[in-house]
């Protein structure tokens, strides 16, 4: 993962790179300069994403989004015949 510079639209322009290593961990806020990116990478990617939340009315409201996006993938999965995860 690279940490970009301002604007990061330039994944060449990083101040910091993190090596994909077991036991890496990467956190920071969640905010709009928070400028991230990764090469394309062939072969399985994984990552673990928590997030904190600060309450319960914020929580309620992504547990909403999340409870509907995941309504959609699953009926696009199904209108494609692809099997869902």
């Amino acid at each position: 993962m690279r940490l970009l510079h301002e604007g990061g639209e330039d994944l060449e322009n990083y101040f910091e790179e993190i090596e994909p290593l077991i036991g890496t961990l990467v956190a920071f806020e969640c905010v709009e300069n928070a400028w991230h990116g990764h090469k394309p990478h062939i072969g399985i990617r994984r990552s673990m994403q928590v997030n904190w939340v600060k309450d319960s009315g914020y929580l309620g409201k992504e547990q909403t989004r999340h409870k509907f996006s995941a309504l959609i993938k699953r009926l696009c999965c199904y209108i494609s015949g692809k099997k869902t995860t």
